[in-house]
């Protein structure tokens, strides 16, 4: 007589369930890790997008007050610009290599989730932005 080991209670599948593969769960998991990246990166964008519109909004105010004549530093308006400015490029920037690395982590695995996705074109078009405004600010070509 054979005896059966018992079937671990995680093991069984309910009834008219599809069967999950281990491929594909594997696959499932590497394309979330994918989505859950991307999402930071637009979180990021977003943060930068942030920083960036207020950098020249501040700068902008700044210097129509001191053009009315406000007591204010010489250099504040370029000041606050170019560090508001400075912090969403480097927002862009740090939110670009955490994609980067966890896109190396991801070939690794042999998981190819293509660096130039949405989310990574959006980036690269907010940190060249980025970088103008800071150039635009700081050489007064606004």
């Amino acid at each position: 007589m054979t005896t059966q080991s018992p079937t671990p209670q995680s093991a069984k599948v309910p009834a008219g369930a599809p069967a999950v593969t281990q491929a594909s769960a594997t696959d499932l998991a590497q394309l979330r890790t994918i989505m859950a990246s991307d999402r930071t990166l637009m979180a990021w964008t977003r943060t930068a997008l942030a920083q960036l519109s207020f950098s020249f909004t501040i700068y902008k105010v700044l210097e129509g007050l001191q053009e009315r004549g406000r007591p204010l530093h010489p250099h504040a308006p370029q000041a606050a610009g170019l560090f508001l400015a400075g912090m969403g490029v480097l927002s862009m920037l740090l939110g670009g290599v955490q994609y980067a690395l966890t896109t190396r982590q991801l070939l690794k695995i042999n998981t190819f989730p293509l660096f130039f996705r949405a989310p990574a074109i959006m980036g690269t078009l907010m940190f060249l932005i980025g970088v103008f405004l800071f150039f635009g600010i700081a050489t007064r070509m606004f």
